[in-house]
């Protein structure tokens, strides 16, 4: 017999595992543990709804289980449902796929306010996540400064400034969206800690923003900061065309125009100092310093301060943990320390670093060595016959813990797209995860 495989975590990540696992003749079994009763992570909830195309990544992901080796566990939580301990006595080999979903810390006065908060909160509402409560001190927000200079922060901009009718054509949950139709946000100011040479926004994420209908920008930049320079990577030189671009376009626009519109600004080497206000967010202090320039200091009249400055992942009890890395210390994928049962892969195992393809090639690397560490003679002491270990399945019946499988979730996206169809939009998500479960278990 084959050997039963656990991966816990159905984002991107943990699914590039699943299917390098069923490249081996050696693994019979891979069940796949989800907290949530839907699979695909960020990918569900951190794309942003306005960006589709991305999300059809999850139908290549889905094939994975169509084979009969792979089982869903959705709805069960890998410490809470489920211990540590239970993985290692009913599974051959663990693989982490845990991500990293919450926000790192800017570490300033102020940050505690209400109306300060991170983009992973804020993404993760405005996508549906279930667990994830409406950030409410963000009504009667006008102004919103965000921070950073990855794609992440062109995401909370965009979505701050979007028309609400094209909101409303997306899976983008209705209670998000009656939230958005009060949403009055009419100025948003990025905050780039570098020049716009150096920002990691990607070429048609940028060329969204600034083509934002109804909405004019305005580029904090000398036009030598703009410059193109020969020895520009191709990525870069995009990237300052456009912000050229754009910066022309709307040089010479009328005030009385001007007047109507949203505005998106981009502030380079610029970074906030402190955040203001008594019980929340009044407006944010911010520090300007080009290079061989001493710093220029001012001051932002905000109501909401989101940080896009990376995510951090969380410890898993009983193993190790790098809090600076914010990733689980390992060695090509095998975790350090342990006795050659346990992996991790994706952000968990490299950090928040990386875009959705690179998952793929990382979980390459954690199976193999996994899959050469099995077939150690040498290293199997810790490993006993597959046949000998109780099913899983049998232990969350035992303890009366329903969980999704694959069919019942399908039955939720049947649900998401006849609820879409009612609202004129090809799905919609369902928020509330008492709900999800009905829609799962066929209760009305």
């Amino acid at each position: 017999m084959g050997h039963h495989i656990a991966v816990v975590g159905a984002g991107p990540s943990g699914i590039y595992a699943v299917q390098a696992l069923l490249s081996s003749r050696a693994v019979e079994r891979v069940d796949v543990l989800e907290s949530l009763p839907a699979p695909y992570g960020l990918l569900r909830y951190g794309v942003a709804p306005d960006h589709p195309k991305t999300k059809t990544i999850s139908r290549a992901l889905a094939r994975a289980f169509e084979d009969p080796r792979v089982r869903f566990f959705g709805n069960v939580h890998v410490g809470r449902d489920v211990t540590r301990a239970d993985l290692l006595a009913h599974y051959d080999a663990v693989v982490y796929a845990t991500g990293a979903r919450y926000d790192r810390d800017l570490g300033i006065e102020g940050e505690e306010l209400a109306g300060s908060m991170g983009a992973a909160h804020f993404v993760a509402w405005y996508t549906g996540h279930p667990d994830v409560l409406k950030p409410a001190e963000l009504d009667g927000t006008t102004t919103l400064v965000v921070i950073g200079a990855g794609n992440v922060a062109l995401d909370v901009s965009r979505i701050s400034l979007q028309p609400l009718a094209l909101l409303s054509g997306t899976d983008m949950p209705r209670e998000v969206i009656d939230e958005f139709g009060d949403w009055a946000v009419c100025e948003v100011h990025l905050l780039a800690r570098r020049g716009p040479e150096h920002v990691k926004f990607t070429r048609v994420e940028l060329a969204e923003l600034l083509t934002l209908p109804d909405t004019r920008v305005v580029i904090h930049a000398s036009d030598a900061e703009l410059a193109e320079h020969p020895d520009h990577p191709r990525e870069v030189a995009t990237n300052l065309r456009l912000f050229r671009e754009a910066k022309e376009r709307w040089a010479d626009a009328a005030p009385e125009a001007m007047a109507k519109l949203k505005t998106m600004h981009f502030h380079f080497w610029t970074v906030a100092t402190r955040i203001e206000g008594t019980e929340a967010v009044t407006g944010v202090d911010i520090e300007t310093t080009r290079p061989g320039e001493e710093p220029v200091g001012a001051h932002i009249e905000a109501q909401a301060v989101i940080r896009a400055i990376g995510y951090r992942g969380e410890p898993i009890p009983g193993l190790p943990f790098d809090p600076d890395a914010c990733r689980i210390p390992n060695d090509a994928g095998e975790v350090a320390g342990t006795d050659g049962r346990e992996y991790v892969t994706g952000w968990i195992k490299r950090g928040p670093t990386g875009v959705i393809g690179t998952n793929k090639g990382d979980a390459a690397e954690t199976v193999a060595t996994l899959l050469a560490t099995l077939s150690d003679p040498a290293r199997q002491r810790s490993l006993s016959a597959p046949s000998t270990r109780p099913d899983l399945a049998d232990a969350l019946a035992e303890a009366a813990k329903e969980h999704v499988d694959w069919m019942q979730w399908q039955r939720i996206q049947e649900a998401e797209n006849a609820l879409g169809a009612e609202h004129g939009a090809k799905s919609i998500k369902l928020v509330d995860r008492e709900e999800m479960l009905r829609a799962a278990f066929g209760e009305q």
